[in-house]
């Protein structure tokens, strides 16, 4: 039966403003990390300090996840996300007033706890209103807004500089026009039905493939975005040519999302998922010869950051297929939990190894990453095939 025109254009609307108020996140994202790593670095911190501070604001997304599943049931998304995104405008503020380590710790804490709501929100949001057969190119969607987000976060930086407070003036201002988004949204907001399968954690058990997926891709993302001017830095590279390849890296994540998302519809989701981790462990291990390849090394960032975006997109694609109503909502908690798990993790170890190993370090990490995760898709595809 086919959908009414006004319930279509209500769905449109209210995903419509997910989708846009989420890519102001995403920008946000791939603005404050490098910025606060670079602050911290300019007051003569340590890179494992640094690791540790990302650390500390990834541990309070796990907190906070344990209790998303069951807010947003009670009380929906949508006041969830305007109330987080209003309060994140006014902590950016006071980080860019305040440059202190220590003080940073508390506040960076109730971002990344605030954050986990956001993510929990938004991903349970679209994957309610969307249907099995097209929510591989609506994911796509929902990813290249949020690759738009990353990629103009450095960019901005090349405008801002690090220094002073006009960049946290911006991403505070973006923050709270994301609340205002989220409150346009419409009359059409999902709903979660009937009572979940168990606790949080039990959705681990019940879907591991895409939500280590998730820990991975955050361990390996959230490394990079903290390290690589850094990483850059060490090898004579300017800070400006970090931030250019770091822009490149997210336009590549946004013209490629749509097409992987159209991809996942319509073949073997797993096979797919095997290739673009395949082609992200050959592109992490191949940065240092990028960085000096020029034209070409350019074009290489932009596939590779691409194809590594889509790995977050495949795990929202599996776990919307398996989980919907109160279920959804909880996955998506322990989806969440195991981003913030993968930026408690990734970083700390990246800041570790760059301070053993130096710049080489966070390929290290990296590729670490991928390498410990591989076997479970493997493993999940030979299942499948076994079992057609």
């Amino acid at each position: 039966m086919t959908e009414p025109v006004p319930a279509q254009l209500g769905r449109a609307r209210s995903l419509a403003a997910v989708i846009i108020a989420m890519a102001m996140v995403t920008m946000n994202h791939g603005l404050s990390y490098p910025l606060l790593a670079l602050v911290l670095e300019r007051h003569g911190i340590s890179s494992s300090l640094i690791g540790i501070s990302t650390a500390v604001q990834a541990f309070a997304g796990l907190v906070f996840a344990f209790f998303a599943g069951n807010l947003i049931g009670r009380y929906g998304p949508g006041p969830i996300m305007a109330v987080s995104l209003a309060t994140i405008a006014a902590i950016y503020l006071l980080l860019g007033a305040f440059p202190d380590y220590l003080l940073w710790l508390p506040l960076r804490f109730l971002l990344g706890g605030l954050g986990s709501f956001l993510w929990v929100a938004s991903e349970a949001w679209i994957n309610a209103l969307t249907d099995n057969a097209s929510r591989g190119r609506v994911i796509g969607i929902y990813s290249t807004a949020a690759a738009v987000g990353s990629a103009l976060g450095p960019g901005i930086l090349l405008l801002t500089g690090s220094e002073g407070f006009a960049p946290f003036i911006v991403i505070a201002s973006v923050s709270f026009a994301g609340s205002i988004c989220i409150l346009l949204a419409g009359t059409v907001r999902p709903a979660f039905p009937g009572t979940p399968s168990g606790g949080v954690l039990r959705y681990l058990l019940l879907a591991p493939l895409p939500i280590l997926l998730n820990f991975a891709y955050a361990s390996i993302m959230e490394a990079f975005h903290t390290f690589f001017p850094i990483y850059a830095k060490g090898l004579a590279y300017l800070e400006s040519d970090a931030f250019f390849i770091m822009t490149l890296i997210g336009l590549g994540g946004i013209l490629l999302q749509y097409p992987m998302g159209w991809l996942a519809d319509h073949m073997n989701r797993l096979l797919l998922l095997l290739i673009c981790l395949g082609a992200s462990l050959a592109g992490i291990l191949c940065i240092p010869l990028m960085l000096g390849a020029g034209v070409v090394g350019y074009a290489l960032f932009f596939l590779f950051g691409g194809i590594m975006s889509s790995l977050y997109s495949f795990g929202v694609v599996l776990l919307g297929e398996r989980f919907r109503g109160a279920d959804l909502a909880m996955a998506s908690a322990m989806f969440t939990m195991m981003w913030s798990g993968g930026t408690f993790f990734g970083p700390p170890v990246a800041g570790f190894l760059m301070d053993q190993l130096g710049p080489s370090g966070l390929i290290v990490a990296m590729a670490g990453a991928i390498l410990v995760f591989l076997p479970m898709p493997i493993r999940a595809l030979f299942r499948s095939a076994r079992a057609a």
